[in-house]
């Protein structure tokens, strides 16, 4: 998750989204990564991505994501 972080904000949103998707592959119940994920899926311009990935993490129980649904309506 930390490399993810990293090379989102060196701009590599692609290298980001794939080391996401592995670490939702190997922890798919940690919400943390779907809300991480959606958030460099909304940097991306994928707005329908990132909502889908908010609301599984708020599913799987981060409140915060809630916050970030406010940007789907």
């Amino acid at each position: 998750m930390n490399r993810a972080a990293v090379l989102s904000r060196l701009g590599d949103q692609e290298g980001a989204m794939q080391l996401l998707t592995e670490s939702i592959a190997s922890y798919p119940s940690l919400a943390v990564l779907y809300l991480n994920r959606g958030l460099v899926k909304e940097l991306s311009g994928d707005l329908d991505g990132a909502c889908a990935d908010w609301t599984l993490a708020r599913d799987l129980g981060a409140e915060e994501a809630r916050e970030y649904l406010k940007e789907c309506r």
